[in-house]
């Protein structure tokens, strides 16, 4: 279930017909939703839909954070992040007009308060989970990692166990910003480190 104006009852019906997934969950939403049949409450409340969030604070705040976690159990939320060529860009106007980067790094569609993509990576959108919400690092890892292959139905990925492919990041968490990226391994050989 997409960025999404249907009715609790539609989406009752989307999960019936074999929903999963609530993309984005809480982004792209109208600026107010109906107090009662309301389409992000009626996804947050079933337990048969993963939500995958961008915990940026752009996308979802850290109160939205904390909220949402709580209602899904971190078990079914799965971090992500749509990060787009322009993160990390020096503020400015970019495609003929069509996108701004604000000071602090926000890409809005010109002119308008309306998000065109992330330019926070995963490393700070966990890092952003294990701060702002109840998740426990444990709980923050199993949400870019089990969650995400579970909901995909990737029967090989996601744990670290025998017969698993083993794609790996390893990392430091932080006091603040991102999680420091140490090594990522592909298959079980270093792709990439940081020494």
């Amino acid at each position: 279930i997409g960025h999404t104006a249907a009715s609790a009852t539609q989406i009752r019906d989307a999960v019936a017909a074999g929903a999963t997934l609530s993309t984005h969950i809480g982004n792209g939403c109208h600026a107010r939703i109906p107090r009662h049949d309301s389409y992000l409450w009626e996804q947050l409340a079933c337990d048969a839909l993963t939500a995958t969030m961008i915990v940026d604070g752009w996308h979802v705040e850290p109160s939205e954070a904390k909220v949402f976690v709580r209602a899904k159990g971190p078990g079914r939320v799965a971090l992500i992040s749509d990060v787009v060529a322009l993160a990390g860009m020096p503020p400015g106007s970019y495609g003929d007009g069509r996108f701004d980067v604000t000071p602090e790094g926000r890409i809005l569609l010109a002119g308008t308060p309306y998000l065109a993509g992330a330019s926070a990576l995963l490393d700070a959108c966990a890092a952003n989970a294990s701060r702002w919400t109840d998740m426990s690092l444990e709980d923050v890892v199993r949400s870019v990692t089990e969650t995400p292959a579970r909901a995909l139905g990737l029967a090989q990925k996601g744990r670290i166990e025998e017969s698993f492919d083993a794609d790996l990041t390893l990392f430091r968490p932080t006091d603040t910003g991102p999680f420091e990226i140490v090594a990522t391994l592909c298959g079980g050989e270093v792709v990439w480190s940081a020494k």
